[in-house]
């Protein structure tokens, strides 16, 4: 999608003509609240006005640290939507926070969610991490129709395989991981893919499916804390990645179906949680 194209699609968004924002109801388990927006990080990604911050739920959008296609686009329109206004949040109480200490929400608007704005603009992509399933058939039936349309991201050559790593991180503890979502229309088999870094190291990965819209951790070198269910531990002896620079590159056979570049991160993580940008 071409830049006229994208500000047409911005214009189409602030001007409500997206599909039908239907608000069907979560688990009577959530609780909710509301809270006023003062920033957004990027597209999904906010700052209250008491300063907690918010990792918006069901979605991924492109990283603006990394200066990923479309992430300007992504923050500007959640900009319009949020900042400066009241929204909802929606929480899961056995599920609040992510490493970051973000809170973790579907944010409620006067006319539908974050998440459905981003995903019909193609400004996002289906996120769902463990065995969160929330809002799923939407999600993905928004999904569908912003990649037939070619909107935003889904013009972009990389997102042709419907396979992307979201994060990749190498940190000082030794701790190496990244997260792999399935945008296909069908399920991923892992077994007979592989991975391979910037020397050429091949790692095989094991039988694994991935549901639509779903991601999976992969968490690599001699890491010994603890896992979040659906987590793979690989490679346990070393590193497998040079922790000061490197590049992951999902494969089968001979043909890239993802790649990603990383340097080391100074922080030292809590867990093999959530990370920014995944």
């Amino acid at each position: 999608m071409d830049r006229q194209s994208v500000l047409l699609t911005l214009a189409c968004l602030l001007a409500a003509c997206t599909q039908p924002q239907t608000q069907s109801q979560p688990d009577a388990g959530f609780e909710r609240e509301r809270a006023l927006v003062i920033g957004a990080y990027d597209g999904d990604s906010l700052t209250l006005a008491d300063r907690r911050e918010v990792r918006v739920l069901g979605i991924n959008t492109p990283e603006l640290r990394g200066g990923e296609p479309f992430s300007q686009e992504a923050r500007a329109v959640t900009q319009a939507w949020t900042v400066g206004k009241e929204v909802g949040l929606l929480v899961d109480p056995d599920r609040r926070y992510d490493r970051y200490e973000r809170l973790l929400a579907w944010v409620v608007l006067e006319d539908g969610r974050l998440d459905q704005k981003l995903l019909d603009a193609g400004l996002a992509h289906v996120f769902f991490v463990g065995d969160d399933d929330t809002y799923r058939e939407d999600l993905l039936r928004r999904q569908a129709a912003a990649r037939e349309a070619g909107f935003g991201i889904w013009g972009e050559p990389q997102m042709k395989s419907g396979v992307v790593i979201t994060s990749f991180h190498i940190a000082a503890d030794d701790t190496e991981y990244l997260r792999v979502s399935n945008l296909r229309e069908r399920p991923l088999e892992l077994k007979g893919l592989h991975l391979t870094n910037a020397e050429g190291r091949v790692l095989e990965l094991p039988e694994r499916t991935i549901a639509t819209g779903a991601a999976v951790k992969l968490v690599t070198g001699p890491y010994d804390g603890p896992l979040q269910g659906g987590d793979i531990h690989l490679h346990r002896s070393q590193r497998f990645f040079d922790p000061r620079r490197d590049e992951v590159m999902l494969m089968k056979d001979d043909d890239v179906l993802a790649k990603r570049t990383t340097v080391l991160m100074e922080e030292k993580p809590v867990s093999a949680g959530t990370t920014r940008g995944g």
